[in-house]
């Protein structure tokens, strides 16, 4: 996205609160790519950012107003609250993960 000025770029510019941090991010961006970017981790295995959004693993899901979403698949918006470390969320990834161990065979 190129902007003409300066000021045309913070139009686009959101406030998001992520484990307790505000953040600015670019409006509409997808919210794994505003939390991996600013260094918090959260698991994930099918998102590979030049791809869309697979939408498969539910390794990435976070709490976000008090809802599980899916971080590959969530646009960021204004005012937006996440918690990466919710026991909703941990216990979200914790299943996803199993479900995924459970049909695939390991060495």
């Amino acid at each position: 996205m190129m902007f003409k000025y300066l000021n045309d770029y913070y139009n686009y510019m959101v406030k998001v609160k992520i484990d307790n941090v505000s953040i600015e991010a670019v409006d509409d961006s997808l919210l794994i790519d505003v939390i991996l970017s600013n260094s918090i981790y959260i698991p994930h295995i099918c998102y590979y950012r030049p791809l869309p959004p697979l939408r498969t693993c539910d390794l990435c899901v976070v709490e976000v107003n008090g809802k599980l979403v899916r971080a590959c698949e969530t646009k960021v918006e204004e005012g937006m609250v996440v918690n990466t470390k919710s026991a909703m969320a941990k216990e979200a990834r914790s299943k996803a993960l199993s479900a995924t161990l459970r049909n695939h065979m390991l060495y």
